[in-house]
């Protein structure tokens, strides 16, 4: 592992290097709390890449169950269940500045993305929440994509689903792993175990029930019926609240996080404003997916959600979105809002 120190108490970090000699592909970019770690493997195996993965120390000295992985050296080279290693992830154990826009103990969500952003060695990037697992056809198409890229501004959107619970999220924390390795849920990898997914009324678009903004403008039923690989693009969004997980290319001119963001409120969606208004075009790619992991809500997001620091977002997201668009007054929105 590495210590992770320094960074930004607001506004969006850069390293120096741009993307220009970085090797044409993509990498895994998550964060973790330790126990979330276990679903590493799980990934590995459908990414089947580069994966950067930043922790908040302390990081459990195995975090991972020994049925899955006897002995973890990192950077990680992952197989599962013996198989040869499918990737290979780096695991940043950060310890968080003081930062003193953040109440003490805050989860600095966005620091965390911005540090392992700065770690990727490869051309581009995929963001994503470590509960949400990839197709297995994923990675190879978005490898398709790159030599086309070029230095378009440009952010290419994977759609996002949720897996049912089969009643498991109501029971103790760690039932949905317990019936997962029992074999009595399963995670769609391909396109068509998610359509047979889907069918059976367990499988469904992200967040839809209770947030249907946050990924509306992705149009999944129009996604559908794309080929894999093909990308379609989005002419406009529906809500500022959208908030799909895209993949970036690398560079010291594309938006970082806002590092004072930090805990459950508003640390995506503020990505996806602050590249609508600096005139990224959005695109989603065809057939490839997430899925997320079900799980219950954790304690720290129910404290979340009755705590002034919800309400504190929510005002720091008003000025943000104001801060922006004085920023990018001058830059016509590639992907505007609908109106």
């Amino acid at each position: 592992g590495g210590g992770g120190e320094g960074g930004d108490s607001g506004g969006d970090s850069s390293d120096s290097g741009d993307s220009g000699d970085a090797p044409l592909d993509v990498t895994f970019i998550t964060q973790a709390s330790s126990d979330r770690l276990w679903m590493l493997p799980y990934i590995c195996d459908r990414w089947g890449g580069l994966m950067v993965v930043a922790a908040l120390l302390p990081v459990p000295a195995n975090p991972l169950p020994p049925q899955d992985v006897p002995s973890l050296p990192w950077p990680l080279s992952l197989g599962f269940n013996g198989s040869a290693p499918r990737c290979a992830a780096s695991l940043l154990e950060l310890a968080a500045p003081p930062n003193p826009s953040h109440p003490t103990g805050a989860y600095p969500i966005n620091w965390m993305r911005n540090q392992a952003i700065a770690c990727a060695r490869t051309s581009h990037y995929l963001i994503a929440d470590i509960d949400f697992w990839p197709s297995v056809e994923l990675l190879p198409v978005l490898r398709r994509q790159l030599p086309a890229w070029g230095l378009k501004e440009k952010a290419l959107v994977v759609p996002a689903f949720q897996r049912s619970g089969h009643g498991c999220r109501a029971k103790s924390g760690g039932a949905c792993r317990e019936a997962l390795g029992r074999g009595l849920l399963k995670v769609p990898s391909t396109f068509g175990e998610l359509v047979a997914c889907a069918k059976e009324r367990q499988c469904s678009v992200f967040d839809s029930e209770y947030n249907s903004a946050g990924q509306a403008s992705t149009n999944v039923n129009a996604w559908r019926g794309l080929a894999l690989g093909a990308k379609m693009p989005i002419r406009c969004i529906s809500s500022s609240r959208y908030e799909p997980f895209v993949v970036l290319r690398k560079g010291n001119e594309t938006p970082r996080f806002d590092e004072r963001f930090y805990g459950y409120g508003k640390n995506k969606v503020q990505l996806i404003v602050h590249l609508r208004l600096a005139g990224y075009a959005f695109e989603v790619l065809g057939k490839a997916f997430l899925v997320h992991f079900p799980h219950p809500v954790s304690s720290s997001k129910q404290a979340w959600l009755h705590s002034s620091a919800h309400a504190a977002m929510d005002r720091l997201f008003r000025q943000f979105e104001a801060e922006m668009a004085t920023k990018y007054e001058n830059v016509k929105p590639a992907t505007p809002l609908c109106h």
